[in-house]
């Protein structure tokens, strides 16, 4: 508690902390320019170990294989309010690196890898809650990159009030075999350079995919998609609801090869399902913001006044409050609240992530 590491290295796992089960808990401690020069956690290794990461700082970590700051194998890890910045890895998990976790109210800018600039991580469930991703670059998974254990055990993965925003690379989000849900969450300005799977937001395959109640502005694939959803075995279901896309600056909004129910979606071009509508003006009231950059912090994609967008959407569509983002103590009542924390439900609820007051 109340510790700063600074530019500690080792050869192998663990630049700053390594530890083999047990409990580890670290609070209110910065951990910076640390290395693992040949093997994973620049900052922090643990294999077996159960605890939590709270009111912390990595910035400037690296590792040689994953996870640039954290390493936490096989034991549960919980983080909460805590920043990441420009960590780097070689391999996987720019910033983290792990088999299922918990992290909420934190933050992830400028952290690099190959697979997951931010995170990557396979096998256990994950749960990703009010947390941003800006200006993340990896190959695959500019942001996330997280796979189940093959197609017949599915990880769990729920993503509830995320931003990802200018983030580089293949996806932002890419999923192989998980059981996923997306709800408010937004993808701006977010840039794919051409490739045979281009897609600028999220690429998930093997396995079901939920999007409800997201906005999806000015991302970038050249010649891809906005969101690929890809299915190669029985069973598998991706479900869109109460979406928004706009300038999106690429030929195809939704490719998908599995049994897709889309509805309630607004975007400019044709989508086949009920409830689906082509937008012909911009629905948002500052996309660029006061700096006239796409995916940056001020980027205003509330919804604007006299929107089709509003009051619109399919509040059946919403999930159960299983973080209880209102903190109420009920969590099987619908989501809430939006993306910025507003009231959801007050009357029939709007499309994409913002609700209109």
């Amino acid at each position: 508690d109340g510790c700063i590491f600074r530019q500690n290295s080792a050869y192998d796992e663990g630049g700053a902390i390594y530890q083999f089960y047990g409990d580890l808990q670290i609070n209110n401690s910065t951990f910076t320019s640390n290395v693992s020069a040949d093997e994973s956690g620049g900052a922090v290794y643990a294999l077996g170990v159960t605890g939590f990461v709270r009111n912390s700082q990595f910035t400037s970590n690296t590792a040689a294989h994953s996870g640039g700051a954290i390493s936490w194998t096989t034991g549960g890890l919980e983080v909460s309010n805590s920043t990441f910045t420009s960590n780097h890895t070689n391999t996987q998990g720019g910033a983290i690196w792990g088999n299922g976790f918990a992290i909420r109210n934190s933050t992830f800018t400028g952290n690099s890898s190959n697979y997951g600039g931010a995170i990557a991580g396979t096998a256990g469930p994950l749960s990703l809650v009010n947390l941003t991703f800006r200006g993340n670059t990896a190959l695959l998974g500019t942001a996330l990159e997280y796979q189940g254990l093959s197609d017949s055990n599915l990880a769990p993965v729920e993503i509830v009030n995320v931003t990802f925003d200018g983030n580089q690379g293949t996806a932002a989000v890419d999923l192989t075999w998980s059981a996923a849900r997306l709800v408010n969450t937004r993808f701006s300005g977010n840039v794919c350079l051409p490739g045979p799977y281009a897609t600028s937001a999220i690429r998930a395959s093997d396995g079901n995919t939920t999007v409800v109640n997201s906005t999806f502005a000015n991302n970038v694939s050249d010649g891809g998609t906005v969101v690929r959803l890809d299915g190669y075995h029985s069973g598998e279901t991706a479900t869109l609801t109460n979406n928004v896309f706009w300038g999106n600056a690429i030929p195809e909004t939704v490719t998908t090869s599995l049994t897709a129910t889309m509805t309630n979606n607004s975007l400019q071009s044709v989508l086949p399902g009920a409830g689906n509508e082509v937008l012909t003006l911009d629905p948002f009231v500052d996309a660029g913001g006061a700096d006239h950059l796409l995916g940056t912090a001020d980027d205003n994609l509330q919804l604007i006044n006299g929107s089709s967008c509003i009051d619109t959407g399919t509040a059946a569509s919403l999930p159960a409050d299983i973080f209880d983002l209102d903190g109420d103590g009920n969590t099987s009542e619908p989501v809430p609240v939006d993306l910025a924390g507003a009231a959801r439900t007050v009357r029939t609820i709007d499309r994409g992530a913002y609700e209109k007051p």
